[in-house]
């Protein structure tokens, strides 16, 4: 039987995991079987490791996936949490899901169908709904997403979006604390086309707050997150992945990106200020 590892980086998890766990209990297998590996890793909050076993031991006997509970000592952040749950998976695929996050019931029985009919494919995503659906209305006419679509923006590829066969896959979820799930990306794309399956199959959960006002989503911390998407991309270039070229004019888009962003975040405080 196939075994999908799913790797979960846990930070002030009380409102979210139960959902969160819950849309993975409830996945349906109608065309084939599947055995469900769930590893959550506790980013340094000992107060989320006690809510967690104590979840575990209140829902143990009614659980259609294997749980194991990583803590880290130190919050050292979503990247560093996927690259610890990496190394200790043992599924064939690995999917990847944030605590903030649910899945539909079909995805994974969806995205596992598509590997195992590509069998010499590394990765595949679908769609994801955060609140906003304009990337989802554009990225519906893409089959596959190249490695210059990600460099230039527009589109989007969710963490809890991918699928990854471990076999073919030559490298490790990043480190980083910020943009890593990009460069991750990016660094397969760099192999090869990224399959978009055209449905929404991951959103956000309905139990915690909304994505503006959750002070705690990394989606909310624009300045560092443009300035991780510069490391990430300084990264690439080390790597060879890039030309210098191409490094000077992302590192100056991603400045305008980041002006554009000030602008608009101005106009949006005028607006309510004079409403």
């Amino acid at each position: 039987m196939i075994k999908v590892s799913v790797i979960i980086p846990c930070l002030d998890i009380k409102k979210s995991i139960n959902g969160c766990l819950n849309s993975i209990n409830n996945q349906k297998f109608i065309f084939l079987k599947a055995r469900i590996e769930v590893i959550c890793i506790i980013d340094g909050h000992s107060e989320d490791l006690k809510f967690l076993e104590k979840w575990e031991k209140e829902n143990k006997n009614n659980l259609n996936f294997e749980l194991k509970i990583c803590f880290l000592k130190k919050n050292r952040g979503a990247g560093y949490s996927r690259y610890t749950g990496f190394k200790i998976c043992t599924g064939e695929f690995i999917a990847f899901l944030d605590d903030d996050d649910v899945w539909e019931e079909t995805k994974i029985e969806k995205q596992l169908t598509w590997h195992l009919n590509n069998p010499e494919k590394i990765i595949s995503s679908h769609l994801y709904c955060n609140g906003n659906d304009f990337v989802n209305q554009r990225m519906k006419g893409y089959g596959y997403i190249t490695f210059n679509q990600l460099l230039i923006g527009g589109v989007r590829i969710a963490t809890p979006t991918i699928m990854i066969r471990k076999s073919l896959w030559p490298y490790n979820p990043e480190k980083l604390r910020y943009c890593e799930d990009w460069l991750m990306v990016s660094m397969i794309a760099k192999k090869e086309k990224i399959k978009i399956i055209p449905e929404v199959l991951a959103l956000r959960s309905r139990d915690v707050l909304p994505l503006k006002e959750d002070k705690l989503s990394l989606s909310n911390h624009k300045i560092r997150l443009r300035l991780g998407k510069v490391k990430a991309i300084f990264i690439l270039f080390k790597r060879e992945k890039i030309s210098l070229i191409a490094l000077i004019l992302l590192v100056f888009w991603q400045f305008i990106l980041f002006i554009k962003g000030i602008i608009k975040s101005f106009k949006g405080k005028l607006n309510i200020k004079n409403a």
